[in-house]
């Protein structure tokens, strides 16, 4: 029997200065999956333009640290950079 593995990924907005609105950000609550099954996650920001800046994933697994995942520059939706342990494991839609 293969052990089951919380996923709780955070999402950290970088570089959002003098902001005077609200703000909303909300995302895909946490999943139990086997190892090895895919795991849709999304992230949907309101009350703010998020075009050419930097959104980065964090993950943390149950009992352990939180794991930087990579980052999208949203200006250009293509422009994806991964940590080297994680690459090849996440797809950007």
């Amino acid at each position: 029997m293969k052990l089951m593995t919380v996923w709780s990924l955070v999402v950290m907005v970088m570089s959002i200065h003098s902001v005077c609105c609200d703000i909303r950000l909300d995302q895909s609550p946490s999943q139990v999956k086997i190892p090895g099954h895919s795991v849709k996650v999304s992230c949907i920001i309101s009350g703010y333009s998020m075009t050419s800046h930097n959104i980065h994933w964090i993950r943390q697994k149950p009992g352990k640290g939180l794991e930087w995942i990579g980052r999208m520059n949203t200006g250009s939706g293509t422009d994806v950079i991964y940590a080297d342990p994680l690459k090849g494991q996440f797809t950007p839609d």
